[in-house]
């Protein structure tokens, strides 16, 4: 009986138990959450932009003026003989690519026939001297007849009676030959073709046992070895920084002369001497004719004729211009930094080229123009610069008004 009575009493004492260690619990987690830390909501720091600038000064710059052509011959001819003949020889020189100063012998026709030509020539030129020298002692002997009659007669009967047609006309026969003699001379001399100049040879279209009928047979292709010319197409815009001759006493600009088919960087000097009349029909540009020198390169090296080139030509000098990146430039204005906020500047450009541009503006001599790339920048946005690029600070304090150096 006790032991059954008993057990209710013992469900109770546990059940408090359970009831007090949960309350307990219960209170300690809620203190806990009461007395925790609370995290607080902060905004994000914003930061300024990190730009890169560069320090620019104005002063007296150059401009240059880009520009492609193709290199040409000054002179070239079709060389022809003068004189008919079979060709006897040709010239060593006579090669394709072979350089040949004036007066180099070439090609040599037959002569035989213009040597026997020369040798009538002469003989007949010895009896025309022959006929006057009889006709001149005849006149002397008709004027001691006339002096000695003493004869008054008019002057048409006097010149008669003195044998004056006479003499005249083997002093003409006497001129005839001589001239005749002059011509066989010279189409002997014909038979030796010669360079006209000092040439470069392009092609050559004869051999030894070929008829060469006169100027009627093209013997070979000569170019003027030196100078060349070449036609640089320029904008129009851009003549006004070049100088252009306007008299053989003047000196055009200089020109720098790049073949962009060899890889060594070799330039060759040239001298704007004209410009074209005609501007270019596709890009409407203009055309300005440079002649250079085809071994005026410091090494030495030969143009070659065809040659697609490279050329800068050396314009007039600028005072007191900014010299810029093009990539600085937004359109016509750059963004540059005062007291480390950016501000766009308004540009006036004066000359505009693939590595350069020379401009005046409202820019200070130091002036920091940001050179990295900013695609969204805004007026009067607060920026940053380099740790390299940051003006160097006082013990004192901070100095905005102290400049840096990129």
């Amino acid at each position: 009986m006790s032991s059954q009575s008993g057990n209710p009493a013992r469900k109770w004492v546990f059940g408090a138990v359970a009831v007090v260690v949960l309350v307990a619990a219960f209170m300690v987690s809620r203190q806990l959450m009461l007395t925790s830390p609370k995290a607080e909501r902060r905004a994000p720091e914003r930061r300024a932009r990190l730009v890169e600038v560069v320090e620019v000064k104005p002063g007296p710059q150059r401009a240059w003026v880009s520009a492609y052509g193709q290199v040409e011959a000054s002179q070239q001819v079709s060389l022809s003989a003068q004189v008919s003949g079979v060709v006897t020889d040709i010239s060593d020189a006579f090669v394709p690519g072979q350089r040949v100063e004036k007066g180099t012998l070439l090609v040599q026709l037959d002569d035989r026939d213009y040597r026997v030509a020369l040798d009538s020539a002469e003989s007949s030129l010895s009896s025309a001297q022959a006929s006057l020298a009889q006709e001149q002692g005849s006149q002397a002997v008709a004027r001691g007849d006339f002096d000695l009659l003493g004869l008054d007669v008019d002057e048409a009967e006097k010149s008669l009676m003195l044998r004056q047609p006479q003499l005249r006309a083997a002093q003409a026969t006497v001129a005839a030959a001589r001239a005749s003699v002059a011509r066989a001379k010279l189409d002997l001399e014909r038979t030796r073709i010669r360079s006209p100049f000092d040439a470069l040879i392009l092609s050559r279209e004869v051999g030894v046992g070929a008829q060469v009928a006169g100027p009627a047979t093209v013997l070979g292709e000569l170019a003027k070895a030196s100078p060349y010319w070449v036609t640089l197409l320029v904008p129009v815009e851009s003549l006004q920084w070049i100088d252009v001759p306007d008299s053989e006493s003047d000196t055009g600009a200089k020109v720098q002369i790049h073949d962009v088919s060899q890889a060594q960087s070799v330039m060759w000097t040239g001298e704007v001497i004209q410009l074209l009349d005609a501007v270019e029909e596709q890009g409407r540009r203009a055309r300005l004719l440079v002649e250079v020198n085809d071994i005026s390169s410091e090494q030495g090296n030969s143009l070659l004729i065809g040659s697609y080139v490279e050329a800068l030509i050396e314009g007039r000098e600028l005072q007191d211009v900014f010299k810029l990146d093009p990539a600085w430039l937004q359109e016509e204005s750059v963004w540059v930094v005062r007291d480390e906020r950016l501000k766009l500047v308004p540009l006036n450009v004066l000359h505009r080229s693939t590595d350069a541009v020379l401009a005046r503006g409202a820019l200070n001599t130091g002036e920091r123009i940001v050179s990295s790339r900013l695609s969204s920048g805004v007026d009067g946005m607060k920026v940053r610069l380099p740790e390299a690029s940051q003006p160097t600070l006082p013990e004192r304090g901070p100095d905005p008004d102290r400049s840096k150096q990129p």
